[in-house]
């Protein structure tokens, strides 16, 4: 695996907190794994691919926005127009499509109707199409997330990280 990342390089780069790492990883959420382990087991070290480490991003975004885990596994499969909730997909659907930025649209539940089921549309715009997307809001919630900057911030970082684990060896 080229230039591969341990836990602690995603967790400086990406900006997520150790626990919500592990989390993600043990519990297999979002698709999220190492795509290799030095062992098994408490103390074994995890490695994360370039792909691996957007999707976590993905998701640690997503998450940082306010969203609830259901909602974040809907996000990626309507992205990814996949069965499955895979972050690295997804995170390489936006890539590619060029997407400026990610809009979610989420229906409000009306009062004294809690089984209502709360419907959400996510697709990847550009912010033309999100500002008038807001501009047409209605009794729901819209939330825009900046794909393409925040995916090119990162894989800045990502780039001197690699530099910098070069350097050590």
């Amino acid at each position: 695996m080229d230039n591969p990342f341990e836990s602690s390089d995603v967790v400086e780069v990406v900006g997520i907190r150790p626990i919500y790492l592990n989390k993600f990883v043990e519990r297999r959420l979002y698709g999220i794994e190492p795509s290799f382990r030095s062992g098994e087991g408490r103390g074994s070290r995890r490695w994360f691919s370039l792909d691996d480490v957007l999707g976590i991003a993905l998701v640690w975004w997503l998450f940082e926005s306010g969203l609830r885990t259901e909602v974040i596994k809907r996000v990626l499969r309507e992205v990814s127009k996949s069965s499955k909730d895979d972050a690295n997909l997804t995170a390489k659907s936006l890539m590619k499509s060029g997407a400026e930025c990610l809009v979610i649209t989420r229906d409000l539940r009306q009062a004294g109707n809690k089984q209502q089921r709360t419907p959400q549309v996510a697709q990847g715009a550009d912010f033309l199409d999100a500002q008038e997307q807001l501009s047409e809001i209605g009794d729901e919630s819209i939330y825009v997330l900046p794909v393409r900057s925040l995916f090119a911030d990162l894989l800045a970082r990502l780039k001197n990280q690699v530099k910098t684990f070069s350097t050590r060896r």
